[in-house]
């Protein structure tokens, strides 16, 4: 009887052995699994700043140690949890290279004691979608990889020759094209145009019926000395705004006409070497069938490295004399000229001539919901017009724009026409997230590239005339900045940090044609009586710095103290008490075009924790065996998913937003 009942007690034991043996994970702290994983590995992390950190940002690299092969090619079955081995935790994928074994993941961890503590890295669910979320991981980030969308300018059509140099008269080549319709004098169309040569030239004019085929006046010029004849009609008198003594320190001048054939000078509107710049021109005179206004448009500047769009309004065109209502409608210290206004579909359209860095024409368009002398920024999808394309005016007739432009193929202009129909829908191009960034002077498109991981994806690009930002949301005190850049014109690029506006911030710029001396500068910028002034705080030899290469900088910035690290070497340690606290920025100056990557901002510690990766672990119960813990995921998972995938090496094509479901189970 008492060996039957040793038996009995044996067996009684196996069996709740047996019974709670599948059971052992779910037994306390840091024995869950996240179902239903097949795989993780404990990440062991140590804390040496000396005090607890909350939701702090760890880096954690994997390498050949790492078993690339159990894991989705993509990484979107990556998930990271807290020590009790269920709470997942924010993380970012930066890399993840299968064929290399390498990786770099970023994770949000919410507390890591002075004791340290440990994170889980689970692997090898097929069905799951990524769930790397870099907004979520980070005190400011941005891949670039969901950008919002805008309207561009419409979608014109193939190019028309409408003018070219064929009378005796014409020194040079027909260079800008003003047009009516007039219905008179046996034709509809009526064309006013001027010649391109630095003399002082002459007005002529063209006939048209179907705004195409032009025939030029046989009785050409109407006169002499005017250059981008401007007319509109007012009643029975027409107005002319033209630029008078182009070879020389040009005007704008206002001529007058009751037949469109004999003009008389009226007055001088703006006169020479006005705002102390020897070029005035470049007249646009036009009606705002908003406020029935005149407005005077012109280029003023030096040709070098001042270029101002300026305007005026007036009841009539002999009141645009008067400078009491001029504004400054653009800047730049590289070329901008040439402006032409219209207004279509609520919004006001200025169109501009500037070149690229080889110095070759192009037609560069704003808009502005507000204003037609303010709240002007540049379309996506710029230039409009490329490849020597400039001086374009836009002209409304009925339901189609009419562009009618100077093109420069070789050494020869001709005059081009290009339309479109305004009932057609305006392209939309991505953009920077307005959410995150602020525009502070400069031209900053997305683009596609290969990124310095080599996949391709979308960066954005700085086109820059001077020292210009792009401004983030984010603002704070001790941060850790970094970003990836690349040269692609001019010489500098860099980062901002500590930015309060445009004219107050720290800068870290990185220089391709210093190679043989200090090419890695800290400044701080100020501004002194109006004007920006840089102060150098420190500087290095990096080395060879190639355009068209991908570099990181980083910046740590604590109190009044700076580190500064190129490719996480370090670089630069200095100090300065002016700007306490800000922003970060993307940051270019003259000529500069220059492409970024992969912004973001960490928390700031004294020492950043370190890792150690443990062993690997297979889960317990592999997915398919059915225990009673399953009852939370035992139903139909055959659903369709849509992802939003923000990790290296995932087909950056797919933006989709709906993120339901990352990890094959039914929220």
């Amino acid at each position: 009887m008492k060996k039957f009942s040793i038996l009995a007690l044996i067996v009684l034991t196996l069996i709740i052995l047996l019974w709670v043996a599948p059971f052992e994970v779910w037994a306390g702290p840091g024995t869950g699994w996240l179902e239903p994983w097949s795989f993780r590995i404990p990440i062991t992390i140590s804390n040496p700043a000396g005090s607890t950190l909350t939701d702090f940002q760890v880096k954690i690299t994997l390498g050949s140690s790492f078993d690339f092969a159990r894991a989705k090619s993509d990484a979107s079955d990556v998930r990271l949890t807290t020590s009790d081995g269920t709470t997942e935790i924010p993380f970012w994928i930066e890399t993840w290279n299968e064929s290399t074994e390498t990786a770099i993941v970023w994770v949000q961890v919410p507390s890591i004691p002075t004791s340290g503590t440990t994170v889980y890295l689970y692997y090898g669910n097929s069905r799951a979608y990524s769930a790397s979320d870099g907004d979520a991981t980070f005190l400011f980030f941005d891949d670039f990889e969901s950008p919002k969308k805008a309207q561009g300018y419409w979608t014109l059509g193939s190019p028309e020759t409408e003018l070219v140099q064929d009378q005796v008269w014409e020194t040079s080549a027909p260079h800008s094209l003003s047009v009516l319709k007039l219905n008179m004098g046996g034709h509809t169309y009526w064309g006013y145009y001027s010649l391109q040569g630095n003399e002082c030239g002459g007005v002529g004019l063209a006939f048209s019926e179907d705004l195409v085929t032009w025939t030029k006046y046989p009785s050409n010029p109407l006169f002499l000395n005017g250059r981008w004849p401007r007319v509109v009609q007012i009643g029975s008198t027409f107005y002319m705004a033209y630029t008078l003594n182009y070879c020389g320190s040009s005007e704008v001048d206002l001529a007058s006409s009751t037949d469109g054939l004999t003009w008389t000078p009226v007055k001088q509107l703006v006169p020479p070497n006005y705002l102390s710049d020897p070029r005035n021109q470049n007249p646009d005179l036009w009606l705002n069938p908003n406020d029935g206004m005149y407005y005077l448009f012109w280029y003023s500047g030096n040709d070098t490295n001042v270029f101002r769009i300026m305007s005026r309004k007036a009841a009539s065109p002999t009141g645009l004399d008067s400078s009491v209502s001029e504004v400054m409608v653009l800047s730049s210290a590289a070329v901008l000229a040439a402006p032409d206004i219209m207004f279509a579909h609520g919004t006001y359209f200025l169109s501009t001539e500037t070149t690229d860095d080889a110095g070759i024409w192009n037609t560069n368009v704003f808009s502005s919901t507000t204003s037609p002398t303010g709240g002007f920024t540049e379309l996506p999808g710029n230039p409009v017009l490329a490849n020597g394309s400039a001086c374009m005016f836009q002209t409304i007739f009925g339901t189609t724009l009419h562009e009618y432009y100077c093109k420069l193929t070789g050494t020869t202009w001709t005059v081009e026409h290009r339309q479109a129909e305004l009932t057609s829908k305006r392209p939309y191009f991505p953009i920077v997230d307005p959410a995150k960034w602020t525009s502070a002077g400069g031209y900053w498109p997305l683009l596609k590239d290969t990124q310095q991981d080599g996949t391709t994806g979308l960066v954005v690009q700085a086109r820059t005339s001077s020292p210009q930002l792009l401004q983030s949301v984010f603002s704070g005190t001790d941060y850790v900045l970094e970003a990836y850049g690349k040269q692609v014109q001019g010489r500098v690029w860099g980062l901002g940090f500590r930015v309060s506006d445009p004219n107050d911030f720290y800068s870290v710029n990185l220089y391709d044609d210093l190679n043989t001396t200090q090419n890695l500068y800290t400044y701080s910028w100020i501004s002194n009586s109006g004007n920006l002034e840089a102060t150098t705080l420190g500087s290095a030899a990096v080395g060879t710095v190639n355009a068209g290469t991908w570099y990181k900088l980083s910046v740590r910035a604590q109190g009044s103290s700076f580190d500064i690290y190129k490719d996480d070497v370090f670089q630069i340690h200095t100090s300065d008490a002016t700007h306490a606290s800000g922003g970060i920025a993307l940051y270019g100056e003259g000529s500069t075009v220059a492409n970024f990557n992969d912004v973001l901002v960490r928390q700031f510690a004294v020492a950043d924790p370190t890792f150690v990766l443990g062993s690997a672990q297979d889960n317990p119960h592999p997915p398919g065996e059915k225990h009673e813990h399953d009852h939370d995921h035992d139903h139909d998972r055959d659903h369709d998913h849509d992802h939003d995938n923000k990790h290296k090496g995932y087909d950056k094509d797919d933006n989709h937003s709906d993120r339901r479901d990352y990890d094959g189970r039914d929220n």
